[in-house]
C-alpha cells in the first residue's frame, strides 16, 4: 500500500477497509430552481433519507462498542435526516470506547477483522441477488462493470445516474447497525479524553490528522466570508465543526452516530438544531469532507444540501476521487478505495450527470494538500460561469463545488 492511500473515511488518514451501504429505493420528486437532474428518491422524510432502522444484521459476526452514558442528542430530521437515536434494547457499560467480543476487549485493527470477516460472508450469501445488484442511489440497474474483489464484490456503473458502486449493496439495518456499534477508524472516530482533547485545542488541531487549513484555505479561496452560515454534515465528533467556527463561521451541524454526535455537543459546544429548528434555503454554505462515499442515497444527500442552501449558496464537498484519470495513474490505490467503507465513489461523469446545469468546479489535489498554491490556484481562478470548469484529476483526494441558482428555473426538475 503506498502513502497515496491515507484515505479518510470522513476526514482521517489511516488506511482501512472499506464497508458498503444499502440500496435505496425511489419514487419521483420535484425539485425546481437547483438547475440539478438527480434521480428520485424514497419516503422517509422530507428529502427521501430513510428513517433509523433496528440494530440488526441477521448472522452477521458482532462487535460491540458502547459509549459510557452521556445527555441526550437533539433530533435532525426535518429535512430528511436521521434522528440521532440510542439502537434499541442496549445498555451503555461504562467504559467508553473499548470494543467487545464478548466480555474480551478488542482493539481497533482486530475489530476491523471481525467486520470484513462479516462483510464477506453477508457478500457472499447476497450475490445471488437480483435487488442487491440496483444502483442504491437511483435503483438503476448496472451497465458496466469496473473491477472486482473476493470473487464476490464487483464495482459498477450505474446506466441511469452513472454511479460508481459496488455490489453486492447492503440493507439499510446493516448500515445502521455498522455506524452505531463497529464503524472504527482511529483518530476519525475515537472519542479524545479530556486530557487529549485539551492538547488539540490549544494547538487548534495544528499538525494533527484532523487539522483544518487545507479545508479552511479552499473555503476562503471560494470566497466564502466569515460569518457565513455553514452546515457540516457528517462532523463525526466535531473537530471540523470547531475549526469553522473558529475562524468565525456559523456552525451547524448533523452526526448519525450518537456517541460521536453526543461528544460533539457536550465536549465542543457544536451546534446540532433540533428538526424544527432547520430551516430550508437558510446556510451559505453546506460542507462535508468524505462523508458522501458512504451515505446510503447519494442522491438524497445532494437534495439535502440543496434544500439547505439559499440561493446562490455554494455545495462544497471532497470525497475520494473515483475518476478514470486517478485510476490510471494510481490503479492500486484506486482499487483499495472501493469496497466495504466506500460503497460508492464520485467521479466526474457522475457530477456533470447529475449537475447538468450551473456554475461547477472539479478539481483534486494529493491527501489534505488543497492549502498549498498549486492547487489552490485553480479554485482561486474559478469564475462560477455556467457549465463544469474541470481543473484537475491527477490526485487522490477530490473537490467539487457546485453554486445553487439564484434565480429559480421552473423548467429544471428531478426526474
Amino acid at each position: 500500500m503506498t502513502s497515496a492511500f491515507l484515505l479518510p473515511n470522513h476526514r482521517g488518514q489511516r488506511p482501512r477497509l472499506q464497508h458498503h451501504l444499502p440500496p435505496f429505493q425511489t419514487t419521483g420528486v420535484s425539485a425546481p430552481g437547483y438547475n440539478v437532474s438527480l434521480p428520485p428518491v424514497a419516503e422517509g422524510g422530507d428529502l427521501g433519507l430513510p428513517p433509523p432502522f433496528p440494530n440488526h444484521r441477521g448472522q452477521r459476526p458482532r462487535l460491540q462498542c458502547f459509549p459510557a452514558p452521556l445527555p441526550p442528542v437533539a433530533e435532525v430530521g426535518d429535512l430528511g435526516l436521521p434522528p440521532l437515536s440510542k439502537p434499541p434494547g442496549s445498555t451503555p457499560p461504562a467504559t467508553r470506547g473499548t470494543p467487545t467480543i464478548g466480555s474480551i476487549p478488542l482493539n481497533s485493527e482486530l475489530q476491523r477483522l471481525f467486520n470484513k470477516m462479516g462483510y464477506l460472508f453477508t457478500s457472499l450469501r447476497k450475490a445471488g441477488s437480483p435487488q442487491h445488484r440496483t444502483c442504491p442511489s437511483c435503483g438503476g440497474l448496472p451497465a458496466e462493470t469496473w473491477d472486482r474483489k473476493y470473487l464476490v464484490t464487483a464495482f459498477r456503473r450505474c446506466s441511469q445516474c452513472k454511479l460508481l458502486y459496488r455490489t453486492p449493496t447492503s440493507d439499510d439495518r446493516e448500515n445502521e447497525a455498522f455506524y452505531q456499534e463497529d464503524y472504527t477508524e482511529g483518530f476519525t472516530t475515537d472519542l479524545p479524553s479530556g486530557a487529549e482533547l485539551q492538547k488539540l485545542l490549544d494547538s487548534n488541531f495544528a499538525d494533527s490528522e484532523k487539522d483544518y487549513t487545507h479545508y479552511l484555505a479552499v473555503l476562503s479561496a471560494l470566497g466564502v466570508p466569515g460569518g457565513a452560515r455553514v452546515f457540516d454534515y457528517g462532523c463525526s465528533w466535531g473537530y471540523g465543526s470547531h475549526q469553522l467556527a473558529r475562524t468565525g463561521y456559523q456552525v451547524d451541524a448533523f452526526e448519525i452516530s450518537l456517541p460521536r454526535a453526543t461528544y460533539a455537543q457536550t465536549h465542543l459546544g457544536v451546534s446540532m438544531p433540533k428538526r424544527e429548528g432547520l430551516i430550508p434555503a437558510s446556510y451559505d454554505v453546506f460542507f462535508s469532507a468524505h462523508v458522501m462515499e458512504h451515505v446510503p442515497s447519494v442522491s438524497a444527500f445532494i437534495q439535502t444540501g440543496l434544500k439547505l442552501l439559499k440561493p446562490g449558496g455554494l455545495f462544497i464537498a471532497f470525497t475520494p476521487n473515483g475518476s478514470a484519470t486517478f485510476r490510471a495513474r494510481a490503479p492500486s490505490d484506486w482499487h483499495l478505495m472501493w469496497g466495504q467503507v466506500h460503497p460508492q465513489l464520485i467521479d466526474e461523469v457522475y457530477l456533470e450527470s447529475v449537475f447538468s446545469k450551473g456554475p461547477m468546479l472539479i478539481h483534486s489535489a494529493p491527501l489534505c494538500q488543497f492549502h498549498h498554491p498549486e492547487h489552490l490556484a485553480p479554485v482561486k481562478a474559478w469564475t462560477r460561469s455556467n457549465g463544469t470548469k474541470v481543473a484537475c484529476l491527477d490526485h487522490i483526494e477530490l473537490l467539487f463545488a457546485f453554486q445553487k441558482a439564484i434565480i429559480a428555473d421552473t423548467s429544471v426538475t428531478c426526474p
